[in-house]
């Protein structure tokens, strides 16, 4: 809640009543990045493919054709990077799930990770991406 005194009156607004100005949620810049990822999770895998990466997160997509397995708000994924000998393991959060696809958010990435990423992008021969929004 706001408190706003206006003409003697005290008046009290919802933080959803004040219009917001356009503001990036996002701190670091998304690329699409071409990599294998596995979800372990409750003592069991999932294969996934990496959408997107940044520093702070990635979309990927689940490989089965339906995802009836819950997964935990907290997963190991292991993302297989071109430019690295070994898969980068990683603990992800889970930030949002629609039919296969699943954002996860590496907040903090380690800062080895993020020098493997890096590499990983600049080896890549792409431009910055915008993902598009997951489906309904």
């Amino acid at each position: 809640m706001v408190e706003i005194v206006q003409d003697g009156r005290l008046l009290l607004l919802r933080w959803d009543d004040i219009p917001a100005p356009e503001i990036e949620r996002r701190r670091f810049q998304r690329w699409p990045l071409a990599a294998r990822v596995k979800l372990a999770a409750r003592e069991s895998e999932l294969s996934a493919r990496c959408l997107d990466v940044s520093l702070g997160g990635a979309l990927l997509e689940i490989d089965a054709q339906r995802l009836d397995a819950a997964l935990p708000g907290q997963v190991l994924l292991y993302l297989t990077l071109p430019t690295e000998a070994a898969p980068l393991a990683l603990v992800a959060r889970l930030v949002e799930r629609r039919r296969r696809r699943v954002r996860v958010s590496f907040d903090p990435l380690p800062a080895e990770a993020a020098r493997a990423l890096v590499r990983a992008i600049v080896a890549a021969p792409v431009s910055p991406a915008s993902s598009q929004p997951l489906p309904n």
